[in-house]
């Protein structure tokens, strides 16, 4: 899965791609807006 928050302890995430909202392939084109002079983290898990 795929998670997106605004801080590096990964609470209130901005994008959750994980569970029923999981990436059906190994490429995704971020279709949120995301804003300038902003700091995100990723975390990108293997199911299982």
């Amino acid at each position: 899965g795929l998670n997106s928050p605004f801080d590096i302890n990964f609470t209130n995430p901005c994008i959750i791609k994980n569970g029923d909202y999981a990436l059906p392939t190994t490429a995704w084109q971020c279709n949120t807006s995301l804003n300038h002079d902003t700091t995100y983290y990723w975390f990108v898990g293997i199911p299982g």
